[in-house]
């Protein structure tokens, strides 16, 4: 199992250096390196976001859907908003932590998915992605997967975005190492989600290094 995940790995971290972005196979990798790589337990910014999140959560949250779940830290805070939760993420490490983690909460499911090229199966009165939708790729990328996330919302559903400020769409963003692939940032990814035709947005969050949006499909 290790030896068909390596060679994924190498190219990866091969196709990060050739700037042609992180992908999927990169974010298992940094979790096969090390627990919570971005300090979700830990972190006051993390944390913030979260209180953020659940702040504008609407009233309506029977089936929810978590996009991007990693190892469960937030997952664990939603659980206790909704009626039922199907969490998903690109990575075995992480969903496998995430299981471990909510274990003897029935009310939560986990699938592996990929958004790219992958469907949760069922509809939803709730989508809730978390600084996941930036690393698909280009304008045009986040675009074609972002109107498919929207087949996924059940009519007059919710779809809650929270992603990084970034220096790559706006002045005054989150700076990134130089080695990291320029990516847009929540400027250019809920640009995108506020010129969808058949979604509104309801209110939103700015804080000085990231936003929360929450949309309603009508």
């Amino acid at each position: 199992m290790l030896r068909s995940r390596l060679g994924k790995w190498v190219w990866a971290v091969f196709q990060l250096f050739r700037g042609r972005g992180i992908s999927a196979d990169l974010l298992d990798l940094n979790y096969y390196l090390r627990r919570d790589p971005w300090s979700y337990q830990t972190s006051e910014l993390e944390q913030g976001k979260y209180r953020d999140i659940l702040s504008l959560l609407p009233n309506a949250t029977d089936a929810t859907l978590e996009v991007g779940c990693a190892e469960g830290v937030f997952t664990q805070m939603l659980s206790s908003k909704v009626n039922s939760l199907m969490a998903v993420d690109s990575s075995p490490i992480a969903l496998d932590r995430a299981r471990k983690a909510l274990v003897g909460h029935p009310s939560v499911e986990f699938q592996q998915l990929d958004i790219s090229h992958g469907s949760p199966g069922s509809e939803f009165d709730l989508i809730v992605a978390s600084e996941i939708l930036y690393y698909l790729g280009d304008a045009a990328e986040i675009s074609r997967v972002g109107q498919r996330m929207l087949e996924w919302l059940k009519p007059q559903g919710y779809l809650l975005l929270c992603h990084m400020r970034s220096q790559s769409d706006e002045a005054g963003g989150f700076p990134v190492p130089r080695w990291t692939p320029r990516h847009p940032g929540a400027f250019t990814v809920h640009g995108i989600f506020d010129g969808f035709e058949g979604l509104e947005r309801l209110s939103e969050l700015h804080r000085p290094l990231y936003r929360v949006t929450l949309y309603r499909k009508i």
